[in-house]
């Protein structure tokens, strides 16, 4: 009897633990606009900078909608999809939320919420970018 509940008490247990890891609320999406360039660069020099920083974290480069822009997929144990636009010029560049496939996006008041994820990889892309900056 004292196994019987003791294993049951576990199975329970691991179920809200299982449930609570996967119930990420969603949070405001956060768009990294005009993040500036720290030094004279070319703009093949800050798009190389940001392919590579694309490349680092897994992300994908499409051509983007615009003239000195790309599109950055990131897809995540063939589940989860992200897309960013990403403009640039040789004074800054801007991350911009383009979509997303299972990643609990809901349209809200301004750029909608999303998975906390989201914000987290591409908030690693930002970063990388200014640190192949940096180093060009």
């Amino acid at each position: 009897m004292k196994v019987a509940l003791r294993s049951l008490t576990i199975l329970i247990v691991s179920v809200f633990l299982t449930t609570a890891a996967q119930a990420r609320e969603a949070v405001p999406i956060i768009n990294y606009e005009n993040q500036l360039v720290a030094k004279p660069l070319t703009i093949d020099q800050v798009k190389q900078a940001i392919v590579t920083a694309a490349a680092m974290n897994s992300w994908t480069i499409t051509k983007g909608p615009t003239e000195n822009s790309v599109t950055a997929t990131l897809v995540v144990r063939n589940k989860h999809t992200v897309i960013v636009n990403i403009t640039y010029s040789k004074e800054n560049f801007s991350v911009v939320y383009a979509g997303s496939i299972n990643m609990k996006y809901q349209p809200n008041a301004g750029t909608g919420i999303i998975h906390p994820f989201y914000n987290k990889w591409t908030r690693d892309l930002v970063d990388t970018i200014q640190a192949n900056l940096e180093r060009s």
